[in-house]
C-alpha cells in the first residue's frame, strides 16, 4: 500500500517510477538492468531482507547507487550507518508530497540530474 502510494507521489511529479515489493525483488531489477535508476527509496523494514542487507548489495550491484532511506520510526542506527557513507538521506513515514518531492530534488540535484531522471521504490 505505502509503495503504491509513494509511486503515486512521484508519477504526478513526473518521475518515472519501478517499484519492488521486497528487497530480492529490487535486487533482481537492479542485476537485470541495463541502465541504474538514479534513485532508489528504500524501506528499513521489509518483508525478508532487511533494509540494510538490500542497501548494502545493491551498492555492490551499483556503487554510486543514491538512496531515501524510510522508516516509520525515528532514524534507526541502520540508517545513521548508511547516510554515513554518503549518497544517502532519510525521510521519516508518513511523509507527504511535498516532503518527498523535496528530498527527492536535493537529491537528484546532488549529482548528474537530467530530463529522464528515474525514482525506484523498493518499500514493502
Amino acid at each position: 500500500m505505502i509503495t503504491e502510494v509513494a509511486a503515486e507521489m512521484l508519477t504526478s511529479i513526473g518521475y518515472q517510477v519501478h517499484t519492488a515489493s521486497c528487497g530480492q525483488e529490487a535486487i533482481a531489477f537492479y542485476e537485470a538492468a541495463e541502465t541504474y535508476p538514479d534513485l532508489v527509496i528504500l524501506d528499513l523494514i521489509m518483508p525478508g531482507m532487511s533494509g540494510y542487507a538490500t542497501y548494502d548489495r545493491l551498492k555492490q550491484i551499483h556503487p554510486g547507487l543514491k538512496v531515501v532511506l524510510s522508516s516509520g520510526y525515528s532514524m534507526p542506527d541502520e540508517a545513521n550507518t548508511i547516510i554515513q557513507q554518503g549518497n544517502s538521506m532519510f525521510i521519516q513515514k508518513p511523509y507527504n508530497l511535498n516532503d518527498l518531492s523535496q528530498l527527492v530534488g536535493k537529491m537528484l540535484a546532488a549529482g548528474r540530474a537530467t530530463a529522464a531522471e528515474a525514482a525506484m521504490t523498493a518499500v514493502g
